[in-house]
Order: structure tokens, then C-alpha cells, then sequence
């Protein structure tokens, strides 16, 4: 296989995996390279498939566990923690170092007298994988950082990340955010919890006095919140319930949102109002049908220079002449 593929075949250990055991495998394939500032010339090399291979390529032969013995992801060896002695022994060319107890861990190990140069924090494992992986990564890293926010009435999407205070009130009320939303901190989502105007008082009785729990409609909603993809809301801002913040929309600080937000609009102000359009019309149009958000990981991988730089037209061509392309 070394000589087929032209790379060197490397003997691998993961010690302390902890959460790597719960983690997708890497699929066994070489990272692509060379793409890190896209321009017209690398869109073309794309195209033609002619970016080259890395030249080391490995699989994993022991991973040693303080908590998980077993996964269903792995097929090799799984040993406790108190393994760490064969990791020497056995002579592993690279010990992947996935814990929180890091330095204790590398501490361990270098007394036990591994190479220093051997020994690899858990981020430098994407220095190994594909495109593809290296963002399935950073998506499950940033999946585990939401910890339970993701629940019957709250839905996050990939990449994304939410720092707001969300109200729920059980009243079936969804909050929905699309993928590589960016959320600060001092804003508040209400989902859900409206009191009855319509009522004779808005005072919930039936909330805080038991014996009238009885009593149904309070609290009311106007609707589920659905805020798109690869939107930015800003600090201390107030989200509604019943509104739908469009695609690549902008949310000034300090907004009150009560009502729908089209897609590509910044939005703020007291009272709130349409600011301007990110883009002309055209522009938005393909932004919407292009939908970059929902291309396969290694696409936006390749996309992230020009994704975060103001070259929409290369955009545009790059969808064209590699997205669509490849699909077909």
C-alpha cells in the first residue's frame, strides 16, 4: 500500500481518549493540500482535480481510555489507562493526546521516556485528516460546547454558536437556527410565553394558582422562531416569538425583533427597521439558490478564503465550476 500510494504508512496510538471514542471515526484517506488561499488559479486546479496528496497517511492500532473500554467506531485494540507503559513498549510513531488532563498525560509519558516530537495534542490530529473530517471535527467540537441546548424545543444547527439567555414555557413553541449562525451574549430569545391581551386580564391565574390549572390558552404564542443560516445576531438584542429571521441576515444590537426579517437584511434600530440590504437583489437571489451552507464539508472547506472576504463573484464561479461540477 506504501508503494501504491506513495506515502508512509505511520503506527498510531490514542491515549486518554475520552471523547474520541464517541467521535466519528476519520475515513482512511490522504488530506488534500495546497488550497489554502483560493483564487482563479486554484479554482481551476480544483476543477481539474489537479490539487496533489499529502504524504503520510495513518490508522489507529491503540487507543488507551480513562473512562470508555468500548466504541463503535473502532475496531482496534481499547485499553485502560493504566496501558500507558505500552505505549512505549510497542513504539508508536505518533500518540494522539486526546484529554483535558493533557500535560498530565504528556507528563506521563515522557517519563516513561516517549519522544517529545511524538506526543500530539488532540487539535493536531487534523494535521492527518481529510477536508471533510477536519470540519466534521470542529462541527462535533462545537456540538459538544452547546451541551444541552439541544432539545424537544430547540434545535441548533452545525457550526453554529448561541451564547443568548433562551426562554421556553412548554407551551410547544420551537426555536429553530440554521447552521453558522453567530448569536453573542446579552441577547435574549422568548419562545413562546406571550400573555392573553385578548383576555379580560393578563394576569396567568391559571400559572400561579393551582387551583385554577385548569384554565388552558395562557401562556400564548405567536409561533415558532426560525432564524436562517450563516446569521449574525448582535448583543442585547430581544427575539420574539413567531418571527423568521431570514438567510444571511445581520440583527443590529439592541433590536427588538417582532416581526419577519428577509434574507441578507440588516436589521436594527429603536423602532426596528430595515437598515439596508447586504447585496443587490441579483446578488441575494444566487446566494439564496447557491445555498453554500448545505455543501459537502470539503467544498466549504476549500470556500472559507473566499467565504470570508468580500469576492462574491468568485463565489459564484467557484459553485459553478467545482460544487456543481463534481456533483454531476
Amino acid at each position: 500500500l506504501e508503494e501504491q500510494l506513495d506515502i508512509r504508512l505511520t503506527r498510531v496510538c490514542v491515549a486518554a481518549a475520552g471523547r474520541a471514542l464517541r467521535t466519528r471515526r476519520a475515513d482512511f484517506e490522504m488530506k488534500l493540500s495546497g488550497a489554502q488561499i483560493i483564487d482563479d488559479e486554484v479554482i481551476s486546479r480544483l476543477e481539474a482535480g489537479a490539487i496533489s496528496k499529502a504524504e503520510e497517511a495513518f490508522d489507529i492500532e491503540l487507543i488507551v481510555s480513562e473512562n470508555e473500554l468500548e466504541s463503535q467506531y473502532y475496531d482496534c485494540r481499547i485499553e485502560p489507562i493504566v496501558a500507558l507503559d505500552r505505549v512505549i513498549q510497542e513504539k508508536y510513531d505518533i500518540v494522539f493526546v486526546c484529554s483535558s488532563f493533557y500535560q498530565k498525560i504528556e507528563k506521563i509519558l515522557l517519563e516513561y521516556g516517549q519522544n517529545m516530537n511524538n506526543i500530539v495534542p488532540e487539535k493536531g490530529v487534523c494535521k492527518y485528516l481529510s477536508k471533510a473530517d477536519i470540519m466534521r471535527y470542529y462541527a462535533e467540537q462545537l456540538n459538544d460546547s452547546r451541551g444541552a441546548l439541544n432539545n424537544e424545543c430547540i434545535q441548533v444547527d452545525e457550526f453554529s454558536y448561541c451564547n443568548a439567555e433562551i426562554s421556553t414555557f412548554g407551551d410547544g413553541t420551537r426555536l429553530t437556527i440554521g447552521k453558522f449562525c453567530s448569536i453573542a451574549k446579552g441577547t435574549s430569545i422568548i419562545v413562546g410565553g406571550e400573555h392573553r391581551t385578548d383576555w379580560c386580564s393578563t394576569y396567568p391565574f391559571n400559572e400561579m394558582i393551582e387551583e385554577f390549572g385548569y384554565i388552558e390558552g395562557h401562556p400564548a404564542s405567536k409561533g415558532d422562531i426560525i432564524i436562517g443560516n450563516d446569521v449574525w445576531i448582535a448583543s442585547r438584542c430581544i427575539i420574539l416569538s413567531g418571527v423568521h429571521i431570514g438567510n444571511g441576515s445581520v440583527i443590529a444590537a439592541n433590536t427588538v425583533v417582532a416581526k419577519d426579517v428577509e434574507p441578507y437584511t440588516i436589521f436594527g434600530g429603536n423602532p426596528a427597521r430595515v437598515i439596508r440590504k447586504r447585496f443587490d437583489d441579483q446578488t441575494i437571489k444566487k446566494l439564496e439558490e447557491i445555498q453554500w451552507w448545505n455543501w459537502e464539508y470539503e467544498y466549504i472547506y476549500d470556500a472559507v478564503p473566499i467565504l470570508q472576504s468580500n469576492r462574491i463573484d468568485q463565489l459564484f464561479r467557484y459553485y459553478d465550476c467545482v460544487v456543481q461540477k463534481r456533483r454531476k
